[in-house]
């Protein structure tokens, strides 16, 4: 499965607003990860480190594209 983020208008965002958006983003992905898997009460720990690691590789992604 594959999940597409996009970002318009970031032009005059602070990195820290980009990274507040990424991380909203992750946790949808993560959400529909679950609904998906039909996991209806994921470990506190699982939830934090996905989302990390979706988060993670969304502001990589994006500091990719970007530079």
């Amino acid at each position: 499965k594959a999940s597409i983020v996009c970002i318009a208008n970031y032009a005059g965002k602070t990195q820290a607003q980009i990274a507040g958006l990424l991380c909203h983003e992750a946790v949808h992905i993560w959400q529909q990860t679950c609904a998906d898997l039909g996991e209806l009460s994921p470990s506190a720990e699982l939830e934090a480190y996905a989302i990390q690691n979706l988060t993670q590789a969304l502001i990589e992604e994006f500091e990719r594209q970007t530079k």
